[in-house]
């Protein structure tokens, strides 16, 4: 049991209190307040030993008067009450220490990714029906040749000097681009790049000077099974244009005019000065026609693609898948 001293105002101090004629009887008070305190600090260490009996609060038995005056009293009060009041000024002090640091929340998970979208169904082969006939009535010469092995495409050595070497090599790596991406879609290859080759033998004095005189006439021998490109000092006019196949013969010309202005025609805008018009021309000579060109004969080119690339936004002639199908149907694996 602890005991706490606790000093009671009971009431206003009174005339007589405040002229000091109470200080006697108060005197006397504090004095045996200290001396009770005195012996309870003696014996509080052996709780055994009994407090005197004068310590001992009797019961109150009710309610007393009203005493004016200071009066001090030895109140027990049980460890519950100096716990909790410790308690309190604990709480009190602790505004003054350092907040106690604490994790931070983890971020929020990210919501879960969308899925992909499922893969575009692969096209479907065509049925071939006609499309070796159609080749055949419009560039019979190189499509008849077929025997399962490419199409070799050569270029003659017979370009002015103001066209660069590295143009001219260009122009091979694009058709080795196309070869490989045949060989991608159908397992086999119909064409293939080349080299540059001589003026081939029996070629007349001035084959390549007119554009009119060498097609009427299939000036420039070939070996089956190869393609040739060559320069011709000449200008067809623009209803031919200036880069031109010639189906009767195998063989592709780049004209005068081909390396003074830009290729594309004039329902295009200006961009490429060529357009890897080259893809297009090859495709002539297997068969190929424009898509909207009312011939008997010939296998439609994929509009916006092979034909009028600008349509579709594209800048460079391209083949497109439903192009190399049709391949299938006129150069079959096995040949002819």
């Amino acid at each position: 049991m602890a005991f706490f001293l606790i000093a009671c105002v009971m009431g206003d101090f009174d005339a007589q209190e405040a002229n000091g004629q109470t200080q006697p009887r108060k005197e006397r008070r504090h004095r045996r307040s200290l001396q009770v305190a005195n012996e309870w600090m003696e014996r509080v260490d052996d709780p055994i030993t009994p407090l005197p009996a004068h310590v001992q609060r009797p019961p109150r038995p009710g309610p007393r008067p009203h005493r004016q005056g200071l009066k001090l009293y030895v109140v027990p009060v049980p460890r519950l009450i100096l716990f909790l009041a410790a308690s309190v000024a604990m709480a009190a002090c602790g505004d003054n220490e350092a907040p106690v640091p604490t994790t931070p929340a983890p971020a929020p998970a990210p919501p879960p990714a969308e899925p992909a979208p499922p893969p575009e169904p692969a096209p479907i082969p065509r049925e071939c029906s006609d499309e070796a006939d159609l080749a055949l009535g419009l560039a019979r010469p190189t499509v008849s040749e077929w025997n399962g092995s490419p199409f070799r495409v050569d270029y003659v050595d017979n370009f002015p000097e103001f066209v660069p070497q590295e143009y001219l090599q260009g122009q091979l790596d694009l058709i080795e681009r196309l070869a490989d991406q045949i060989e991608a879609q159908l397992g086999y290859r119909v064409i293939e790049a080349g080299s540059f080759v001589p003026v081939p033998d029996g070629a007349p004095e001035g084959w390549d000077q007119n554009f009119d005189n060498y097609r009427r006439n299939d000036l420039l021998p070939r070996e089956a099974g190869q393609f040739l490109a060559f320069y011709l000092n000449d200008d067809p006019g623009r209803l031919l244009g200036s880069f031109h196949a010639h189906v009767c013969c195998g063989t592709i010309s780049y004209s005068r005019p081909y390396f003074e202005e830009p290729h594309w025609t004039q329902a295009t805008p200006p961009n490429n000065p060529h357009g890897e018009a080259i893809v297009h021309e090859i495709f002539h000579l297997l068969g190929f026609i424009h898509e909207r060109e009312d011939f008997e004969f010939g296998v439609p080119m994929s509009r916006g693609a092979l034909h009028v690339p600008w349509e579709s936004g594209s800048e460079v002639y391209y083949a497109a898948w439903e192009d190399v199908d049709a391949l299938r149907c006129i150069f079959p694996e096995s040949g002819r």
